[in-house]
């Protein structure tokens, strides 16, 4: 069953992570500060550190901070998306955060550029089932 709603949970998290893996490319790319020692496969490696992070210590933070997320608008959500960034910097040895203003500006262009991909991915997968 749901095979016919676009994929299992595993195409779904296997494709989420392809999609965290080219959104970190771009993003250390575009963003002066952030530095990957590359080797194969580091991207996944990050990408896999990045969702860990983002969903056990990112959660975590998104709860407490609810209240100051209402009073600005949600704008504590890229500061709180700078920290997951430095801590996975922290817990990754092959990526390197240089300070919080690159933390800051990776995290909105990684937020971003993850946007428009699960975008693309999951828009071309429901035109696929049509």
């Amino acid at each position: 069953m749901s095979s016919r709603r676009g994929g299992g949970l595993m195409r779904r998290v296997f494709l989420s992570w392809c999609v965290g893996a080219v959104a970190m490319v771009v993003t250390v790319v575009v963003v002066p500060g952030l530095h990957v020692h590359w080797r194969p496969f580091v991207y996944l490696e990050i990408a896999f550190v990045w969702g860990f992070v983002n969903a056990v210590l990112g959660t975590a933070l998104r709860v407490v901070t609810a209240p100051a997320r209402v009073l600005t608008l949600g704008l504590i959500s890229v500061v709180i998306n700078g920290l997951v960034l430095i801590v996975t910097a922290w817990v990754s040895s092959s990526f390197r955060v240089d300070g919080i203003g690159a933390a800051l500006a990776g995290a909105i262009v990684l937020g971003i550029v993850n946007f428009v991909g699960h975008l693309v991915i999951y828009r071309g997968i429901e035109n696929r089932r049509r």
